[in-house]
């Protein structure tokens, strides 16, 4: 891929991210409760988690790319998470800060704890998700690399067969959701499918393949349904 595709690609991904953004807003208010199953709602505003995520994909493989070998993605490792972990503590920040002036209590603990697992608000736990993608990203890069598409195979069928064993599990009555919610295997499809567009597809929009690929995951996915998260 020359610099000029490359720097097309990433504007195209910008721009899906900016959608996304919108969709994930669209998704917390109050039309999305009143109008969830109506106007093919859950056909484009669920959309907005996987697209994140194959685009979680899709970045850090131009990036591992430039980088060259996994020794100097680890020694840069800590300057990709910084771009995410500040932001998610400065927002942490403000959201404490207005619930103690509200008059909530936390203590020390328990702050520390709602930072780790990402319960300062709806989603607060993607941060935390894609920080653990991030540290596995190179076992996607090196599995792809070496089967290609039976490498995307494997990540999609780990993906759905852990699927299955959630809804299985929820299904019984076990509380697993904050497992669920934080365990980076819900995400393994979308991350390798965007990983192994960057590598090897050169034909069609990415675009596409988000969109569909993100349709069909809210239908497919049973624990998604069941655990609404």
């Amino acid at each position: 891929m020359n610099q000029l595709n490359r720097t097309k690609r990433l504007k195209i991904l910008d721009y899906l991210k900016a959608i996304c953004i919108w969709m994930v807003i669209i998704q917390h208010c109050e039309i999305t409760i009143l109008y969830g199953n109506t106007f093919l709602m859950p056909f484009w505003v669920k959309l907005a988690v996987p697209m994140f995520f194959m685009i979680s994909g899709y970045t850090p493989t131009l990036y591992s790319e430039r980088i060259g070998s996994m020794r100097e993605y680890y020694l840069k490792l800590p300057v990709s998470i910084r771009t995410v972990v500040i932001p998610y503590l400065i927002a942490s920040f403000l959201v404490f800060a207005l619930r103690i002036i509200s008059g909530s209590k936390y203590s020390g603990l328990k702050i520390f704890q709602m930072l780790l697992v990402g319960c300062l608000g709806t989603g607060g736990y993607f941060c935390i998700v894609y920080v653990m993608l991030l540290l596995v990203f190179p076992i996607f890069t090196y599995t792809i690399k070496k089967w290609k598409l039976g490498g995307l195979l494997l990540m999609i069928i780990i993906n759905v067969v852990f699927e299955l064993l959630v809804a299985a599990i929820a299904g019984n009555g076990m509380n697993i959701e904050l497992f669920y919610k934080l365990c980076p295997i819900r995400y393994f499809a979308f991350a390798a499918w965007g990983l192994y567009l960057c590598l090897f597809d050169k034909r069609k929009s990415i675009s596409q393949y988000l969109v569909c690929v993100g349709t069909a995951w809210y239908r497919l996915y049973p624990s998604n349904a069941i655990l609404q998260c």
